[in-house]
């Protein structure tokens, strides 16, 4: 018993020697298919505010049509700026209702122009868009627009171009209603 109980502290004991504190982004191997997978709720988000908000069909058909330009050699660095170019339309956006700017991630966490970055910056836009929702339409279900750990697939080009597809939905709901 005693040989056990020596056996299992050792083990925990080099368990905390080598174990490299606390994990990183990259320990959870992470790909720009998570990424792109919370743009494609966050572009479900944006059209939900659009179907909510809509007076035009023949405008909320045109954005249902849009779609993703192509990513073709696009960078982690260009992944960011597009996501902080969207931060400035959902801040617009929440603005207008009171509701509370998108936060930004802490640098220390996640060096600025990487996928990290991306990802964490992202979920922040995800959940300053559903406050907007949950601001203007209390009763409205907001769990299905949270994924799991969800790989959509792809690379940097992907998920550069969900983001502009939804830079340019928002861009347009924003113009709708006088924003």
């Amino acid at each position: 018993m005693a040989a056990r109980r020596l056996g299992i502290m050792l083990v925990a004991l080099v368990l905390l020697a080598t174990s490299g504190g606390p994990a990183r982004a990259l320990d959870l191997e992470m790909r720009w298919g998570h990424v792109t997978t919370y743009w494609e709720r966050i572009n479900e988000v944006v059209m939900s505010i659009a179907e909510h908000n809509a007076l035009d069909f023949d405008w909320l058909d045109e954005l249902t049509a849009m779609t993703p330009p192509d990513g073709k050699g696009k960078t982690a660095a260009d992944v960011t700026a597009a996501v902080a170019a969207f931060r400035a339309k959902i801040d617009a956006l929440n603005g207008a209702s009171d509701v509370a700017p998108a936060q930004v991630h802490n640098p220390d966490l996640a060096a600025d122009g990487t996928i990290f970055a991306a990802y964490l910056d992202t979920g922040f836009l995800l959940d300053a868009l559903v406050l907007h929702i949950i601001h203007n339409d209390p009763v409205r279900v907001v769990g299905q627009y949270y994924p799991r750990f969800e790989d959509a697939g792809g690379d940097a080009g992907k998920a550069w171009g969900m983001v502009m597809l939804a830079d340019k939905r928002l861009a347009s709901v924003l113009e709708e209603l006088g924003i």
